[in-house]
């Protein structure tokens, strides 16, 4: 490995390590049931927003939606030009109140395969007051600081009753979708359906799926379960009551918390979307790196 590369992958290593250890806020269990209601810790005041290169814009956005994170194993035969550490797979929590100290997450059965690992990621976002609200992305505003995959202690899943298809196993499925529109709206309870649209459709065309690709498209936006609801939002701790607290409403629930924006205000028209594939990308760019040193 030439000097430079080593350098930047040392600097980049040394960036994770300290999100990753001084910014911990989400706290799963070490094992979460599928199908289990689980409580998780949350401290928000760690978030790694100001460590972020774009500053602390949106860091005050009071809601965040859960994702989450998988780590798959190895492709078999292994195919050393993949390296995806970690890929957002789908939505487990459609919005949760940033004042919180926990709330509760339940994973569909169907979703992913048993075992490790998986982590919590977070998308930070308000409602943008210059645009129609209806139950999608349009409407809102979304800031993912750029360190928030490693801001999750990780965890195995049991319970489940999924395997991983064959193109999981490649590590694409993030890769390759991360552009495509129905992906911000993928929430855990469709993620098996649209991972098995995927193997069937979107498989056989590797490499070149970086295309419009119709049929997948309708494959997935068919999928039970499939779609975003802002309105669905936790806003009590799961310490709080036997059951975390969802109220459905027309928008998300005005925040009172000083120090807090209020979601129906923002400073421009323009949405902002950090996208979701973004770390992973910076994860395989720093893969292939190594690989081809």
């Amino acid at each position: 490995m030439s000097p430079v590369r080593l350098s930047w992958l040392l600097c980049f290593t040394a960036i994770v390590l300290r999100a990753s250890a001084e910014s911990t806020i989400l706290t799963p269990p070490p094992t979460v049931t599928a199908g289990v209601q689980t409580p998780v810790g949350f401290d928000f005041s760690d978030s790694t927003c100001n460590l972020d290169t774009r500053g602390s814009k949106g860091c005050d956005f009071p809601f965040m939606q859960i994702w989450l994170m998988a780590n798959k194993p190895s492709p078999e035969p292994y195919d050393p030009r993949r390296l995806n550490i970690l890929e957002r797979m789908c939505i487990l929590s459609p919005c949760v109140y940033t004042n919180l100290t926990s709330f509760n997450i339940t994973l569909p059965v169907t979703a992913v395969a048993n075992g490790p690992k998986y982590w919590l990621d977070y998308t930070l976002f308000r409602r943008n007051n210059y645009t129609i609200i209806t139950n999608n992305s349009s409407g809102y505003e979304f800031f993912s600081p750029i360190w928030s995959a490693f801001q999750s202690t990780n965890f195995s899943v049991d319970g489940s009753i999924s395997q991983w298809t064959p193109y999981d196993l490649t590590g694409r499925f993030a890769d390759d979708n991360g552009n495509r529109l129905w992906f911000s709206q993928l929430n855990c309870e469709a993620l098996e359906c649209a991972r098995n649209c995927a193997n069937i459709i979107e498989a056989p065309l590797v490499p070149n799926t970086a295309g419009a690709i119709p049929a997948l498209d309708e494959c997935v936006q068919a999928c039970p379960g499939m779609g975003w609801d802002p309105t669905k939002c936790t806003i009590e701790n799961a310490t709080k009551a036997s059951s975390t607290t969802t109220r459905k409403t027309n928008i998300p629930p005005t925040n009172t918390t000083p120090g807090q924006s209020n979601p129906a205000t923002t400073q421009s028209a323009a949405t902002q979307v950090q996208p979701s594939w973004l770390g992973g990308t910076i994860l395989t760019v720093v893969g292939l790196l190594i690989l081809s040193s």
